[in-house]
């Protein structure tokens, strides 16, 4: 049976060529290791995934173990201020609860594909994208064998061979198609679901793959 999410939060930040990790169990904590986070960002990428894995609540706070914690858009200023990272793409993921409300699933006709089609901006403007793994107000759930219904459909998306072609908003689309698909059942029988939703400042798209000559090795860097 699937749960709410419970688990510390995780801090990652995906560059071209390398992989940052650093994980923080205290809220109290967050801001210094997001600012370690931001700061050791090479000059050279061309955009920064940063994923935050964590409980949330219906102040929009993201919570540590110890009840102490963040607002995202605070989160999101930390790199955003940070003068060696303008220009540069940054994208978000957020897992953790923004509620204590549960949305009911309702079982309809097959959605048409979500797929989209566009032609890429030609400018070197930087830009924000978060993407939640619930609605403001909602729980998010999670499958205590294969994780959080979120992050696993969109690694899934990222990852899918014949959506390798897509930009990552024509991919969030995707992942949001199937996400809404999924079903929890209480005791009562009555179903539940999880709706992602993002925010976008891009303004160009992001293609996340190049084909394999462009793609560059990634390297694990810790920078707790």
């Amino acid at each position: 049976m699937a749960t709410k999410v419970s688990e510390d939060i995780v801090g990652k930040a995906i560059t071209d060529d390398e992989v940052m990790y650093g994980r923080c169990q205290k809220g109290s904590s967050f801001y210094e290791k997001l600012v370690n986070l931001s700061d050791n960002v090479p000059e050279i990428s061309s955009v920064i995934f940063v994923s935050i894995s964590s409980h949330g609540g219906e102040s929009g706070n993201v919570l540590g173990s110890d009840g102490y914690g963040m607002t995202v858009s605070t989160m999101v200023e930390l790199f955003q201020s940070n003068e060696n990272l303008l220009g540069i793409l940054k994208v978000f993921t957020m897992q953790a609860c923004k509620g204590g409300k549960t949305e009911m699933k309702f079982c309809g006709a097959d959605s048409a594909d979500p797929r989209e089609k566009g032609t890429d901006l030609a400018t070197k403007a930087g830009g924000t994208l978060i993407a939640y793994s619930t609605s403001e107000g909602f729980v998010s759930w999670r499958d205590p064998g294969s994780g959080s219904w979120f992050l696993k459909i969109l690694h899934d998306g990222v990852m899918e061979p014949r959506y390798r072609n897509l930009h990552l908003v024509e991919i969030l689309t995707v992942c949001a198609n199937l996400i809404i698909q999924e079903c929890e059942e209480n005791e009562s029988g009555t179903s539940f679901k999880e709706t992602l939703s993002y925010l976008s400042t891009l303004t160009r798209f992001l293609r996340l793959h190049q084909g394999e000559k462009g793609t560059k090795r990634c390297l694990n860097k810790n920078v707790n």
